[in-house]
């Protein structure tokens, strides 16, 4: 899964291990073994990531677009989507990117 912001491609690793989220080209969040085999964790701690970076630029930002392949099943973008909506942090919910825009690959 790749993420892109209004400033470019989020670099491989999304800041894994207490760095910080870089720019650069290639899968942010790799799959796990199987082809659907998304790594939600992952992809919730990036979207988390990516509203403190740059001093909170996107800290307001509610809205997130998604381009998802023609083959992928309904229920792995739902999983997708689900990951990118919310996060706990104990027992409070915080929302990530609530609102979303689908878009099909060419």
């Amino acid at each position: 899964m790749s993420f892109k912001t209004s400033f470019g491609n989020i670099a491989p690793g999304c800041g894994d291990e207490g760095g910080s989220v870089r720019i650069g080209k290639g899968l942010t969040i790799p799959n796990r073994g199987d082809k659907f085999d998304y790594d939600l964790a992952g992809i919730r701690r990036c979207a988390r990531a990516l509203k403190t970076i740059e001093d909170g630029k996107f800290e307001g930002e509610t809205q997130v677009a998604i381009t998802a392949s023609r083959n992928i099943e309904y229920r792995y973008l739902i999983q997708i989507l689900d990951a990118l909506r919310s996060d706990k942090d104990g027992d409070a919910t915080i929302d990530l990117f609530p609102e979303f825009q689908l878009a099909v690959s060419k």
